[in-house]
């Protein structure tokens, strides 16, 4: 895991406080982040390898009139 601390950019603009970030080192995925002061702990979690087939069916089109351009 890495960790990133102490720096500043557009999106985490805090002066006070903690800045610090933990990275998966195989996918580069945020694992956690801890911001500010008071501190805010947010931790993420990642699924893979889940997606069913029934989100990719098409829909029913069949009332509909489609025009090629």
């Amino acid at each position: 895991m890495y960790n990133i601390n102490n720096f500043t950019s557009p999106s985490y603009l805090y002066s006070k406080g903690k800045n610090e970030f933990y990275i998966e080192k195989e996918t580069g995925l945020i694992l956690k982040r801890e911001i500010g002061s008071p501190i805010q702990t947010i931790e993420y979690a990642y699924e893979f390898d889940n997606v069913k087939d029934e989100v990719f069916i098409k829909p029913d089109v069949s009332e509909y009139e489609i025009e090629e351009n």
